[in-house]
């Protein structure tokens, strides 16, 4: 079998299904994609918001609850206890299939009057304020988490401990405003950081112990800017930086920064990806064109899959955790296994295809919030023997009577949900974190766009009115409402106003860090710019032989090929415009030290 060029239906661009990716379909008995590989990621995300919570009523009993949902959707929203109780089955809802319609037109219909859960979760423990998490206790806002321990603020984290501010990491304890970074203690403002100890603001850096602003270090402890120091000087000179000082720390971040991108950094932030292609992949087999996947085999077109396992599945986002067999689903995991064209189906379920907010389910057709249910379509019960006799009848029909959305594009079996269908503006989604566009954009490709919630909030204190340093905070500051400084005239869904908690007041006070000046949105909107997108660009090393192209960075050690340029040529997730020099694997290695 030779590859295939194909017109996206989306896009209009070309794109190519490789004889590999045709087995994969023929495996699970799915057509090939009319969409690029680009075009179903953004349609999957939007699915998912990113670090939004609103603050909304109850449909069934009219309290205010918090939600991923906003007040306008057109179905209704249950407090979760109430949607995982008896009170709610979902086959209640079941209607029979209407051979004269479209699936998607009856797939929406259901979906718009069986209740929704208001949040994603399970297994939580004095944890009201978070979404999409398994398993924590004690945390606040906390999204895409598993197994925390007071935590607060932080995205894409695991068996992380009284950390705060934190994105995309694991097993961190006592760390602060850290993105990327693992098995670390009392580590600050860093990046990309692996068994890091007593150390602030590195990046790149493995196995080192009290270090500052260092990048690329390799079992090093007492650096700074990656300057050797004795204990005792390293000690004195951390003392004048007065990092519990606002001002002190801002004016560092930038110089660190700045420093940061005078040194060339690896192609792949990759560890351990045999025969694997993309980038933030640790331990994979055969894991091509994806993003920041765990212990993974045999997976393609997938981003975000931090929790092991997962195996045989192309175009699948967030979470893991043993699933096999998905493909174009969105937030399935713990225990799946052959899930198509799904979202928010969790745990322990198997054979779903077009299945929404499904729990401890398996053989289901086009159905909406069922819980232990075997053999329904569009949430109607029935024997296995009329299940199975329906299901190609079904498909067939879809291929019959497609689905036609107001841009024009087709949908029959093996496409994922339209655009339109989804729960959330493409401002408060995921996709909108890494692909940007403007409200008429966004509605132009048929998403929605949400608007922002009314703010009752009276702001009590500014950021200029806040001291500078965290000594002379005082303990009134948790019942003020602070004004974030970006005043929700950044473009980063900000809150415009956050208060502080009074355990967030006691670890900064334990680490000597000053109180933040942005809400916490904003926050994580910053730290987020560090991290690339799930996109991938073909580009050349850029070093020359003694030095990097730019002339920047001057190489350590003489390198393979000589003092001529390096002719390796990778893919990675650095832009073309970004301003770091990008080594590739071999040339890096030459560098760290």
């Amino acid at each position: 079998m030779q590859p295939e060029i194909r017109s996206c239906q989306n896009c209009k661009r070309s794109f190519i299904i490789e004889p590999e990716d045709f087995e994969f379909y023929a495996k699970i008995q799915v057509p090939p994609p009319t969409w690029c590989p680009q075009c179903r990621m953004v349609r999957r995300m939007v699915w998912r918001t990113k670090t939004e919570l609103h603050r909304r009523k109850d449909s069934r009993t009219g309290k205010m609850i918090f939600s991923a949902f906003p007040e306008e959707v057109p179905f209704p929203v249950w407090e979760l206890d109430d949607w995982n109780s008896d009170l709610f089955e979902g086959t209640e809802y079941g209607r029979e299939y209407d051979w004269n319609k479209t699936f998607f037109e009856q797939f929406r219909e259901l979906m718009n009057i069986v209740p929704q859960p208001s949040r994603n979760v399970q297994g939580l423990v004095r944890s009201d304020y978070v979404d999409n998490a398994s398993y924590i206790e004690d945390c606040y806002l906390m999204f895409a988490a598993i197994t925390d321990r007071n935590c607060a603020y932080g995205f894409s984290v695991l068996n992380s401990n009284d950390s705060f501010d934190i994105d995309y990491a694991s097993h961190l304890d006592l760390c602060y405003e850290d993105t990327f970074c693992k098995n670390s203690y009392r580590t600050f403002y860093s990046f990309n950081c692996q068994n890091a100890r007593n150390s602030y603001f590195c990046k790149d850096s493995v196995e080192i112990n009290d270090c500052f602003g260092c990048i690329g270090l390799r079992k090093k402890s007492h650096c700074i800017f990656n300057q050797q120091y004795s204990k005792e000087e390293y000690s004195e000179i951390i003392k004048g930086f007065n990092l519990g000082s606002h001002k002190a720390v801002e004016e560092m971040r930038k110089k660190v920064w700045d420093f940061f991108r005078t040194f060339p950094v690896r192609f792949s932030t990759s560890m351990r990806a045999e025969d694997s292609s993309g980038d933030y992949l640790f331990n994979t087999k055969n894991v091509r064109q994806s993003f920041l996947v765990t212990e993974g085999e045999n997976v393609k077109y997938c981003q975000h899959m931090a929790v092991p396992t997962s195996k045989d599945c192309y175009d699948y986002n967030n979470w893991g955790n043993n699933a096999e067999l998905v493909y174009e689903c969105s937030g399935v995991g713990d225990g799946v296994s052959r899930i198509k064209f799904s979202h928010q189906c969790f745990p322990a379920c198997k054979d779903l295809d077009y299945a929404v907010s499904c729990r401890n389910s398996s053989d289901l057709f086009g159905c909406v919030g069922l819980k232990k249910k075997q053999y329904c379509i569009l949430n109607k019960q029935y024997s296995k023997e009329d299940y199975e006799a329906m299901l190609p009848k079904i498909k067939q029909h879809m291929t019959d009577m497609p689905y036609t959305d107001e841009q024009g594009r087709v949908y029959t079996y093996g496409e994922y949900f339209p655009p339109s269908f989804a729960p959330h503006g493409y401002n408060m989604s995921s996709a909108f974190h890494y692909f940007p566009l403007s409200e008429s954009a966004a509605k132009g490709q048929g998403y929605s766009w949400e608007a922002p919630a009314a703010r009752t909030y009276t702001v009590t204190q500014t950021a200029a009115e806040l001291p500078d340093h965290i000594t002379n905070i005082e303990d009134s500051i948790t019942k003020e409402v602070l004004a974030c400084e970006h005043k929700e005239s950044c473009a980063e869904n900000c809150s415009g106003a956050y208060r502080m908690l009074d355990k967030e007041l006691e670890f900064l006070r334990m680490i000597g860090a000053p109180v933040p000046r942005l809400c916490p949105n904003c926050r994580f909107a910053r730290r987020a710019k560090d991290f690339s997108r799930p996109v991938f660009y073909q580009r050349s090393c850029q070093c020359a032989g003694k030095k990097s192209s730019s002339g920047v960075y001057q190489n350590v050690l003489p390198h393979k090929h000589g003092t001529t340029a390096c002719p390796t040529i990778f893919q990675t997730s650095y832009t073309p415009d970004m301003p770091e020099i990008i080594y590739c694997e071999s040339c890096y290695q030459q560098e760290v030290v």
